[in-house]
């Protein structure tokens, strides 16, 4: 019983720490605006759009720098004055630079943006010029640099799979920081996919925080090339996102409670099998 209770309280204790520190809510979006096809489900209205920033608002919940996501992670020190949410963008989109930045700095918020770099830019997505002007007014990250999903195709030969990922991952972080004058460490995998080579071989190009479509929150010294995020589509409600944030706090918050409870019983334990 002594055993069996002191492994418990060692095992309950050395979870408490990372229940008990606030998660971050992270969430994704893409284009804002009418979608530029019938099936994009990943376009926002700009109505919809603004009701989030506004309800964020009107509820004071912060949005958190890069920088404050990569302490937590990586030091295992959560942000400061919660509540927050850590707002992401994906594609490089036109609508972030003629939209989203403006309508973000009107109510002083932060958002990291991952973009790409095509060889030609388009009404829906920004070129080098572009991106470099977007990298002046806000964070801008990797996308890769054509949006192609990073595992190994079912045909494609190892020589060409590593030229692509190359390509894909150490060269474009390299024309990125040339081009922005940033330091480039973090990486949103295109379309969510990944595997462990893909992931080995980010952080060997240099990325210390790579982000999925997966759902959840991040929570301090959590893995570090799988940080989930929350992805809103335009059938997304306002109260979706509202859900996700509160109920992730307080499930983490019981979570906490509940590690506390049973450490305290582990203790109350041990002590009575001591003086006995």
């Amino acid at each position: 019983m002594l055993l069996a209770s002191l492994a418990l309280f060692a095992f309950v204790t050395h979870f408490y720490p990372r229940w008990a520190k606030p998660h971050i809510p992270c969430i994704l979006l893409h284009h804002i605006g009418e979608p530029t096809k019938a099936s994009d489900l990943w376009a926002i209205p700009k109505k919809s759009f603004l009701a989030i920033l506004d309800k964020l608002n009107e509820d004071k919940c912060r949005t958190l720098s890069l920088t404050e996501v990569r302490r937590s992670v990586k030091d295992g020190i959560p942000p400061e004055n919660p509540p927050y949410v850590f707002l992401t963008f994906d594609d490089g989109c036109r609508s972030h630079l003629e939209l989203v930045v403006p309508e973000l700095k009107k109510r002083k918020m932060e958002a990291t943006f991952f973009v790409t770099l095509p060889k030609n830019s388009n009404r829906e997505t920004l070129g080098s010029d572009e991106v470099k002007k977007l990298s002046q007014l806000t964070e801008v990250q990797s996308h890769t640099r054509s949006f192609q999903t990073l595992p190994r195709k079912s045909k494609e030969s190892e020589g060409d799979y590593i030229k692509r990922l190359e390509d894909s991952l150490v060269s474009f972080r390299t024309d990125l920081a040339k081009l922005t004058g940033k330091e480039i460490i973090a990486l949103a995998y295109p379309s969510g996919e990944y595997d462990q080579d893909v992931m080995t071989r980010a952080q060997q190009a240099g990325y210390e925080l790579c982000f999925t479509t997966e759902y959840g929150t991040i929570s301090p010294n959590e893995p570090h090339l799988e940080l989930p995020r929350f992805m809103v589509t335009k059938e997304t409600s306002l109260q979706e996102i509202e859900q996700f944030i509160d109920d992730d706090k307080q499930l983490h918050a019981l979570a906490a409670l509940s590690c506390l409870l049973l450490a305290l019983c582990c203790l109350v334990v041990l002590i009575t099998a001591l003086r006995s």
